[in-house]
């Protein structure tokens, strides 16, 4: 009876974990499309000339999860470059962004406030194509990925229980 209920607590330990690996799939599209979302609102805020670059992006970005902080690094009287790198290398893991979409983001606010309207502008919209190829990326690898990574959770749990009795 032990055996049995330890085997299925293994079990069920497995199939959890693929179920998170599935999620952290969903939840770096979900992100990815929030900064995109951010990356429009920056640039419409941009065209109309509806505040400092520091506040835009505050405005954009802050509603995101994982940008929450963005306003508190501004506040700590370092430059809005700094501040948003210093924002991106505090997001959480659970935003599931890889090192390669951080750089992006990075790369996307150091051209922010450095040039005219039209390069400001410009940017938003390379960054935000750049985005949503990422997106695209995303959905494809979540939509081929998602079911395997249930199944090889449960399947593992079963195939190490079925070595170990």
């Amino acid at each position: 009876m032990y055996k049995l209920i330890c085997s299925i607590a293994f079990i069920f330990a497995t199939t959890l974990l693929g179920h998170w690996f599935s999620e952290k799939l969903t939840n770096r599209r979900k992100t990815l499309q929030a900064i995109s979302e951010a990356i429009s609102k920056t640039e419409t805020l941009i065209s109309f000339g509806l505040g400092e670059i520091t506040g835009v992006v505050i405005e954009s970005f802050c509603k995101i999860n994982g940008f929450e902080n963005v306003q508190l690094f501004c506040d700590e009287g370092n430059s809005f470059c700094e501040s948003f790198h210093r924002c991106i290398d505090a997001i959480p893991s659970e935003c599931s962004l890889t090192e390669e979409d951080k750089d992006l983001l990075k790369r996307f606010s150091e051209g922010l406030g450095s040039s005219d309207l039209a390069g400001q502008t410009s940017n938003c919209e390379y960054y935000k194509k750049l985005f949503d190829e990422r997106i695209s990326e995303a959905k494809e690898k979540e939509k081929s990925l998602k079911k395997l990574y249930k199944v090889l959770g449960f399947s593992l749990g079963c195939i190490i229980i079925l070595m170990i009795v």
